[in-house]
């Protein structure tokens, strides 16, 4: 699991995730100490269901509940079939937010269950990178890969894509806070 390095309580942020099982829901929280925690959002259960494949990603406004103090927190996700995992989180007071450059991305036309590959451009050298396909999962996000990027920034990536025909789009988002999208299109496999 792995979340943005740093974050304010006010600031959003994404989380992702894998190895759970498929369409697991997951809680995540917040742990403060070993007896305080704040459910990310505010909210009261699950904020996701992992894929198929038992990965997701998940963006906050902000952390939510009473303002933690800041320091070295973790954050814990909790399936709701047992997968369990954790990610450390610095909460600071203020941060300032490196420009980063425009960043790009592209893919490849592909028919369902066949590969596409998907470049980008423009993160920070050795950035983690969740790929999505926006609202492609019955209205939710869902991931589709995910990667580092050079000492250049850039990447590509090569993912089958079990998705239904149509046009996507695609999100790259970046833990240091670099995004970009794409259009995918996808067609009927030829018989």
């Amino acid at each position: 699991m792995a979340s943005k390095t740093h974050v304010t309580t006010n600031e959003s942020f994404a989380v992702w995730g894998s190895g759970f099982k498929a369409n697991e829901p997951v809680l995540l929280s917040v742990m403060f100490d070993s007896r305080s925690q704040v459910i990310i959002g505010g909210g009261t259960g699950a904020q996701v269901a992992a894929n198929d494949a038992g990965a997701f990603a998940v963006q906050f406004d902000e952390i939510g509940g009473s303002a933690p103090s800041t320091g070295i927190k973790a954050i814990m996700a909790q399936g709701g079939e047992g997968s369990v995992a954790s990610t450390p989180l610095m909460v600071v007071d203020t941060m300032v937010i490196p420009t980063s450059p425009a960043s790009s991305l592209a893919a490849n036309p592909t028919a369902t269950g066949g590969e596409t590959t998907v470049w980008g451009a423009g993160f920070r050298p050795g950035e983690f990178v969740a790929i999505g396909a926006v609202g492609a999962a019955a209205g939710r996000d869902t991931i589709i890969t995910g990667g580092e990027s050079n000492i250049s920034g850039a990447f590509e990536l090569t993912v089958t894509i079990d998705l239904a025909p149509g046009i996507y789009t695609l999100r790259a988002i970046g833990d240091d806070g670099s995004t970009a999208s794409a259009p995918l299109l996808i067609t009927n496999p030829k018989e």
